[in-house]
């Protein structure tokens, strides 16, 4: 991946910004492979201002269990993207997020330590893994089902509202029936 001056970042922003070009003819202009590079800068510029564009190194972020586990509570019991997340939480790339959804459904918690040095080759005689996972797998299912009966609420509240509010044309919802006065 190329790297970029904050100053050519800068640059590409503001003609983007000022309506000088869209991101497919900046990124043509200045040899930029791909439109969303020129979008992600856009993105990251308004929601986080200048210093976003900054050349960042190896990002070497130790993120906290807790904060992991409240990430991966998030997505999987609301509807938010890992991008909204990752922008929200300035997490440099939303894969890390899916990274640790999917190493919590593989492992669930111990998934999610970071193990320094080697693993240890020899076998454990011991199965406390099995009852961590399902543990760990119980958690996750309590999460999922939590999703799903906050999804239920939000259709249903979506239902009453359409019913209360007789302004709305939604074929055939009760407002509707109403508001043609059948």
């Amino acid at each position: 991946m190329a790297k970029y001056s904050f100053e050519f970042k800068l640059k590409v922003v503001e003609e983007y910004l000022q309506g000088l070009g869209g991101y497919k003819y900046l990124a043509k202009k200045y040899s930029i492979p791909d439109k969303g590079t020129v979008r992600d800068w856009v993105k990251k510029y308004i929601e986080f201002g200048e210093e976003s564009l900054l050349i960042r190194r190896k990002n070497n972020n130790k993120y906290t269990l807790d904060f992991k586990l409240n990430m991966i509570k998030s997505y999987l019991t609301t509807e938010i993207s890992y991008h909204e997340l990752a922008t929200n939480f300035a997490i440099p790339n939303p894969s890390i997020i899916a990274g640790w959804v999917s190493k919590f459904r593989k492992s669930g918690k111990e998934g999610l330590i970071k193990q320094q040095g080697s693993p240890s080759k020899m076998k454990s005689k011991n199965n406390k893994s099995n009852k961590v996972s399902r543990i760990n797998k119980n958690d996750l299912m309590k999460y999922e089902n939590e999703n799903k009966l906050q999804n239920k609420a939000i259709r249903y509240l979506n239902r009453v509202d359409d019913i209360f509010n007789p302004k709305k044309d939604v074929k055939g919802t009760a407002g509707e029936y109403r508001s043609t006065g059948k």
